[in-house]
């Protein structure tokens, strides 16, 4: 699934973000909304504004089954503040819409940049361009699986 389509069925679960299932996950679907979107944006500004030169390749197994699998486990990581939403602040469904219309364009931008240009993950270190697009779309998709889990166990799809 490209991350475009991705971006279209989290403009479709807008609808449900209030919705919360604590047997899926202690979110409702706005966190994961907003945590896909701020991720997605995070990684794009880094693979943009970095130095190509820089990259250096490491192995890294962890990085390597993770886009081999296209799967990350639950539960197994947590994020980064910067990418975690606020608990307090109310999700607006407008903020969601600009987020989602400023990563099509950015996502444009990052697919032409520098294959060399790369993002520096904290567990999986160097991506290189094709690596952090790739990633993004697993990270993304994962929530995605969340969110429509916590839909189906409520039978909101």
């Amino acid at each position: 699934m490209s991350f475009l389509v991705q971006l279209e069925e989290i403009q479709d679960h807008i609808v449900n973000k209030t919705v919360i299932d604590t047997k899926v996950s202690q979110k409702n679907v706005a966190w994961h909304l907003e945590h896909m979107l701020l991720t997605a944006k995070a990684i794009f500004n880094v693979v943009l504004a970095s130095d190509p030169r820089q990259y250096k390749w490491r192995l890294n197994p962890g990085r390597t089954l993770i886009l081999k699998t296209g799967i990350i486990p639950r539960g197994q990581g947590k994020a980064p503040k910067f990418v975690r939403p606020k608990e307090e602040k109310v999700i607006e469904d407008a903020d969601i819409l600009r987020r989602i219309e400023a990563l099509k364009v950015q996502v444009k931008e990052v697919e032409v940049c520098n294959p060399k240009a790369y993002f520096d993950h904290p567990y999986f270190g160097l991506m290189k361009r094709d690596e952090a697009i790739a990633f993004t779309k697993i990270h993304t998709e994962h929530h995605l699986k969340i969110v429509r889990d916590i839909l189906k166990k409520q039978g909101s799809q």
